[in-house]
């Protein structure tokens, strides 16, 4: 627990006690002498009120403080319950508290402010309800303030408690996953298996004279007298990373419909459907202080859990920050990528928006080098502008549109100068990436 020391001040209630007691000694000192009586009484009474803040003080220092980490997905309600306990035998009579989380959570239930009253041995208990919005988020230390019963002094802010997170996952529709796997087979072009060195048949046809006869079926040559080899087949495994910008560009708009967000829900949604095809798939993320970048590309649900669990670490972060700040974390990554990268090809979705003239540079100059390494590189880029913001009435959406309408123009003018350097490109709205991403991954399984 962390505990900043107090200085006790009198309050405005105080200023008035003084000018009564003032008021009661010069009448006692000339009509009533019982009036000095009184206004020793309030003397000692407003120097008990004092020595029980400056206890009340010295007790907060002991309260035990409980504010619990939680993991959810994003849209759900998550209680937070801080329990607040008293373990000596005085009670606090008069405790302001104002709850600290992150400006980026969304209180739905509950409050961040209260006026408590714990008993001694005692415990109070405040329940905060929160709209759970993809990432980490803080919440806490609590600040106090230490109160007299009578109102007559006030400590100064005092923190108590520690740190503690709520991580939530993106949440993946199962709606959208089916969709997904419904679209690729419909159109045919799901395919998970091709000929090569395998166990597994995967057709039959006429024997030439450059064949291992070891590959001949000779009981269908005893039934039909004719020559036949068996083609094997091995599985059409992609390796897939996903690459996604966590700076504070990303985390510019509405609640739940950053470019950040959708990006994440993408990559979740991706990584689900990977998971049902057995493809292997791995994360990079980069934010203005850090680069992380998993350690090795995972198959099927373990790959699409280790995906998340990236993604729900990262804190939102709106700080200003300069362009080349931008460019200088990317490069770090890309170079710290390259290491990791396995031989054979992998596609790469680099998720970001858009940027100056020294990140896009770099964007290129390591697209390329990708490419020499004969990996298949995209950048994506969710034109959220075009997107209908769901939860705002008719009239809030128009409002919308019309101060974004330079952002949306910014993007697609990224989206085109990276076009022009011969840089692969996907800028659509956030319903239709999934669905274009799985169909190039698809279409590379031949």
């Amino acid at each position: 627990m962390s505990i900043t020391i107090s200085e006790i001040s009198a309050t405005y209630r105080f200023k008035l006690v003084v000018i009564l007691i003032s008021i009661l000694i010069g009448f006692g000192a000339i009509v009533n002498r019982g009036l000095l009586t009184i206004a020793i009484a309030l003397i000692v009474l407003t120097a008990i009120m004092r020595g029980y803040t400056k206890l009340c003080i010295h007790i907060v220092s002991n309260l035990r403080v409980s504010i619990p980490s939680y993991i959810g997905y994003e849209g759900e309600e998550k209680v937070v319950e801080i329990s607040i306990e008293n373990p000596t035998y005085i009670p606090i009579a008069f405790l302001e508290i104002s709850i600290n989380y992150s400006p980026f959570l969304k209180l739905v239930g509950g409050t961040k402010s209260a006026l408590l009253l714990i008993p001694p041995r005692g415990k109070a208990v405040v329940k905060l309800v929160f709209n759970a919005r993809l990432g980490r988020h803080v919440v806490g230390p609590i600040k106090t303030v230490v109160r007299d019963p009578l109102g007559l002094y006030r400590s100064s802010e005092i923190m108590i408690g520690r740190k503690s997170y709520l991580e939530i996952y993106p949440r993946v529709s199962e709606t959208v996953v089916r969709k997904l796997l419904v679209f690729t087979r419909s159109t045919g072009i799901v395919r998970t298996r091709q000929r090569g060195s395998g166990v597994e048949i995967h057709s039959i046809r006429e024997y030439t004279p450059y064949d291992d006869v070891r590959r001949i079926l000779w009981k269908y040559y005893a039934s039909k007298r004719k020559l036949v080899v068996k083609d094997t087949e091995r599985e059409t495994m992609q390796n897939i990373l996903f690459i996604l910008d966590a700076t504070p560009p990303m985390f510019i708009g509405p609640y739940g419909y950053t470019p950040f967000e959708h990006c994440s829900r993408t990559i979740a949604s991706i990584a689900r459907y990977l998971a049902h095809r057995g493809d292997l798939m791995g994360i990079a993320i980069f934010t203005r202080k850090y680069i992380e970048v998993s350690p090795r590309f995972e198959r099927g649900m373990k790959g699409y859990k280790n995906v998340i669990n990236y993604i729900k670490n990262i804190d939102f972060d709106t700080d200003d920050t300069d362009d080349s700040v931008r460019a200088l974390r990317i490069e770090g990554l890309f170079r710290k990528t390259i290491s990791m990268l396995p031989r054979e090809r992998s596609i790469i979705f680099i998720f970001t928006t858009s940027g100056g003239k020294t990140y896009r540079e770099i964007l290129a100059k390591y697209v390329n080098i990708l490419r020499e390494m004969m990996h298949e590189i995209y950048i994506v880029i969710p034109i959220t502008t075009i997107y209908e913001i769901k939860g705002l009435p008719e009239w809030g959406q128009a409002i919308f549109r019309i101060k974004t309408y330079e952002a949306m123009k910014r993007e697609i003018e990224f989206a085109n100068s990276l076009k022009h350097m011969g840089i692969d490109v996907i800028a659509a709205g956030p319903q239709h990436i999934p669905q274009l991403i799985v169909s190039m991954i698809e279409m590379r399984r031949y």
